[in-house]
């Protein structure tokens, strides 16, 4: 019990907050919109219709907004572990935070950028229901994530355990999220380069350039 506490007194405080401040980002929504959140829970009925969404990818609302929150922060947590523990032990509070506007100014250039290509082609309306349902898988992820990085900061189940539930988990939202993406492709066959636009731009590049924006940057920073 006093290494718990040490632990979470002296070293990972910050982290608790930002878990507690995502949980607390929940359960607003869940009062204020418990119809959205039942369709989150439900989101992983991948045979589900896609126009059953109860909400809309591109206007800004508090659901949107807080599902962003903690899609960015969570995300930016799972990096910072990543690179903490596998990578660069130095890391630290600051690391955090230059993760967290990182991903947050990627998040939202591609939020931009998607909804200005598929305006001109005049497609918003085709995408919508797709992309929701995709926002939802994405918050569902990063829900367990935060889960699984306030387990493994604050219990003493094995590490191991830990690793093999965060890479389970990846790989069932992979699955899903390919599942859905083959759901909304399949009877568009005529719309191949929207798809490749979509993998390579959206899905594929940003995380390159976060990649790079975190790894690569630092290893120069350090060799200054």
């Amino acid at each position: 019990m006093e290494e718990w506490v040490f632990r979470s007194t002296n070293y990972s405080n910050w982290i608790f907050y930002i878990c507690y401040f995502n949980l607390l980002i929940i359960a607003l929504l869940n009062q204020a919109f418990p119809k959205k959140i039942n369709y989150i829970l439900t989101v992983l009925s991948i045979f589900k219709n896609l126009k059953t969404s109860m909400n809309k990818h591109f206007i800004i609302d508090p659901f949107n907004i807080g599902s962003f929150l903690i899609i960015s922060s969570s995300l930016s947590l799972f990096f910072y572990e990543f690179f903490l523990k596998f990578i660069d032990s130095s890391f630290n509070q600051n690391d955090f935070i230059y993760i967290f506007f990182l991903i947050s100014i990627t998040l939202i250039s591609r939020f931009l950028l998607v909804k200005t290509i598929f305006s001109i082609f005049s497609k918003i309306d085709d995408i919508d229901s797709y992309l929701i349902k995709n926002q939802s898988q994405n918050t569902l992820l990063c829900v367990c994530i935060l889960i699984l990085i306030l387990i493994s900061e604050y219990s003493f189940i094995n590490k191991q355990i830990i690793i093999a539930c965060f890479i389970s988990v990846f790989l069932i939202w992979l699955r899903f999220t390919f599942l859905l993406l083959y759901r909304y492709i399949k009877n568009r066959e005529n719309e191949f380069l929207y798809l490749i636009f979509y993998i390579c731009a959206v899905k594929i590049s940003p995380w390159l350039w976060i990649y790079h924006s975190i790894y690569e940057t630092r290893i120069k920073f350090l060799q200054l």
